[in-house]
């Protein structure tokens, strides 16, 4: 299958931070702008079809040992609001 090119907003549409949800054929994408890289992905968790592009962002959590807990501040990842699971996105 061949993949396609399709414009689902403008730049300045979308500024950083920001995320928009667009329909892109009969599935739906979430577009989001993180420090003014752009990442995109379908808006359904693996584990129960959740409305994963609505979920919070958070940054990386790592344990350095134990008891110990280290906010990444180049890593992102998106929980999924119905059971939270959690999917690296930037």
């Amino acid at each position: 299958m061949a993949s396609k090119r399709y414009v689902v907003a403008r730049a300045e549409e979308l500024p950083d931070g920001a995320r928009k949800i667009v329909s892109v054929g009969n599935r739906e994408i979430g577009v989001f702008n993180i420090g003014d890289r752009y990442y995109a992905l379908r808006n359904s968790c693996p584990h129960k079809n959740g409305p994963l592009c609505r979920g919070r962002l958070r940054p990386l959590v790592v344990s350095p040992g134990v008891y110990q807990i280290d906010y990444q501040q180049e890593g992102l990842v998106l929980k999924c609001p119905w059971h939270q699971w959690e999917f690296d996105l930037a």
